[in-house]
């Protein structure tokens, strides 16, 4: 999570920021968006204003996406996030896996 040659030396706030990026897309009017599916990864959500910068937290985690075979970028997105807070001392978050990963982004919210 740290880097001397970021920032300001910790990926931390930026991984919190995809995973609640991620996340936030939820609709419980119809059970639409949110993390399921790691859509932030793929246009059109990629390259919404507000997730500018988020390619640099989704290049970071990539060698983890490759080094555990089974895990999808969706559960790896929420993973950064709740581990990011607890390393940087909050509180640890109850984390559950079973995301999926769709093959593109046409499902993502509008």
């Amino acid at each position: 999570m740290e880097d001397k040659d970021y920032v300001d030396g910790n990926y931390g706030p930026l991984f919190i920021r995809m995973g609640w990026l991620a996340s936030g897309t939820y609709s419980q009017n119809d059970s639409t968006g949110g993390s399921n599916g790691g859509c932030i990864r793929f246009e059109p959500q990629s390259t919404w204003p507000v997730n500018n910068g988020l390619d640099i937290a989704r290049d970071r985690l990539e060698s983890v996406y490759r080094d555990y075979p089974g895990l999808t970028y969706a559960d790896l997105y929420t993973l950064a996030a709740a581990v990011a807070v607890e390393k940087m001392g909050g509180p640890t978050i109850k984390w559950r896996q079973g995301r999926v990963d769709f093959k593109n982004g046409k499902d993502s919210p509008p």
